[in-house]
């Protein structure tokens, strides 16, 4: 079970599309959004303290539950390892998850435990 979102992660702004400043970690972050063509869905990198060189990263080749996530050096555009660092970020509400653009699995979220 995930956490919801609204209490795990309050730095978000309410909306995913367009590039934002929200607060992380007492610093600010930045996301940058990119669209997926294949399914059209919108996925952004979270840039900690507004840096767009690093990203929030999921370690290791490919994700799976459990993986650490942690600050990295961002990955090109086409990178092949470019969706350990694209993410899914809805709107805030209380049921809502930060999933990882993964495509080889979809099912992969963010939460804090």
């Amino acid at each position: 079970m995930f956490a919801p979102l609204a209490p795990l992660l309050p730095f978000l702004a309410s909306t995913s599309f367009g590039v934002q400043a929200v607060a992380l970690a007492g610093g600010k972050a930045r996301l940058s959004p990119r669209e997926d063509g294949q399914y059209g869905i919108a996925y952004s990198r979270i840039h900690p303290k507004g840096d767009e060189s690093l990203c929030l990263t999921v370690q290791g080749g490919e994700p799976k539950a459990g993986d650490v996530v942690h600050i990295s050096q961002c990955f090109g555009d086409g990178d092949p390892y470019e969706s350990a660092q694209t993410w899914s970020i809805p709107t805030l509400d209380d049921n809502a998850e930060i999933k990882l653009s993964s495509s080889q699995n979809q099912d992969l979220c963010l939460s804090s435990g």
